[in-house]
């Protein structure tokens, strides 16, 4: 994979330069705190962002067996080097890494996951669930809101709207940092038992927590969608995982006090950097994971899609549009695809391929369709 900003960190301090942020600090005396009092039936631990390997080198000597991943090449020649070849190493986007499902009875992340925008932290940690095995646990760190006046990196930065936070000068410079409040903090990992948190010296959340053994089904999420259309031909998302690439509708999540219209408004800037005119509500879909392809990895997910008939307000005809500001996790373009060949992609929800080729445009209530 391409270089990464922190790729060029870990190269700039391997020929001598300066030990950036958390390379050269100790363990985190919470981490070594929480493992000494867990107890771990299979000990098979990922650590995500493992840099140079010393969380990956302890456990081993515990007696776990390891996965590291990093996007640094850099970093996991160090932890090979440091662990000997013992081990899983994986160089990928933790963004966009496809995860095993139920596989770890330990997660640990420390001073990584924010470094990415919200919405996809957010997916991350959805991951991060699906992937551990039941009673298996977390040690994660996440910034708290007052780090972003206490950081001496952060003293010059841009605010995008979801209050993700990217440096302008400095190593770190043009990477997204996500901070977060306590508010955000116990929502995100409200699906733990045995949940804790605290603030370190550094202005860290600290979050560790169990996979609950009872099934627990998220709070029902509000999603809105736009349908574009112009000239034949339909706007969508093209998105890539594991089976190739499959398609959507631009649209996300309806945050707390958010009306839909402006959470599409929104949305329709973050993922194909347009605004729209939003016109009649035409759809209604209802998606209960547990009952579709994906439940092993969507087992907890019930979501409501409320799709508008929208138009760009631009002029021009079929604009060429790229990736807005804060695209999904899986993300990778924005595409204008005829509407006779949607029965060729992988489009989601499959049923809007058919009702779109007939003109069909609601009001309607699909159901629990995918």
């Amino acid at each position: 994979m391409s270089e990464t900003v922190w790729d060029n960190i870990y190269k700039e301090y391997l020929a001598g330069g300066p030990a950036w942020a958390t390379l050269t600090d100790d363990m985190h005396i919470g981490f070594l705190t929480f493992i000494e009092e867990s107890t771990f039936p299979v000990k098979f631990a990922l650590d995500i962002g493992c840099g140079q390997g010393k969380y990956l080198k302890y456990l081993q000597e515990k007696g776990f067996k390891t996965t590291g991943l990093d996007s640094s090449e850099s970093a996991i020649k160090m932890t090979n080097d440091l662990l000997h070849n013992q081990g899983e190493f994986i160089i990928a986007d933790m963004y966009k890494y496809q995860y095993p499902v139920s596989t770890y009875d330990l997660i640990i992340s420390h001073a990584t996951l924010h470094h990415g925008k919200k919405k996809n932290v957010i997916a991350l940690l959805d991951r991060i669930y699906d992937s551990l095995m039941i009673n298996g646990k977390i040690f994660i760190s996440l910034p708290n809101d007052d780090c972003k006046k206490n950081w001496a990196m952060m003293a010059e930065h841009e605010t995008l709207d979801d209050g993700t936070c990217i440096p302008v000068t400095g190593p770190e410079k043009g990477l997204p940092h996500s901070f977060y409040s306590r508010e955000e903090i116990d929502a995100l990992f409200s699906r733990y038992s045995n949940l804790e948190v605290y603030i370190d010296e550094r202005g860290r959340w600290i979050i560790t927590g169990e996979k609950s053994k009872g099934t627990f089904m998220k709070p029902i999420r509000n999603s809105v969608k736009a349908i574009i259309i112009n000239n034949g031909k339909v706007l969508l998302t093209k998105n890539r995982d594991d089976k190739g690439f499959f398609y959507l509708f631009p649209g996300g999540g309806q945050n707390p006090g958010e009306e839909l219209k402006n959470t599409l408004v929104r949305e329709c800037i973050e993922e194909v950097n347009q605004e729209v005119d939003i016109g009649e509500l035409v759809f209604i879909r209802e998606y209960i994971g547990e009952n579709h392809e994906f439940s092993k990895f969507d087992y907890d997910v019930h979501q409501v899609e409320f799709y508008f008939n929208c138009k760009l307000k631009s002029e021009e005809v079929n604009p060429t549009i790229n990736n807005g500001s804060i695209p999904d996790a899986y993300q990778v373009g924005v595409e204008w695809i005829e509407i006779s060949k949607l029965d060729t992609i992988r489009l989601y929800p499959k049923i809007l391929a058919n009702k779109l080729k007939d003109n069909i445009l609601g009001p309607c209530y699909l159901g629990d369709v995918n």
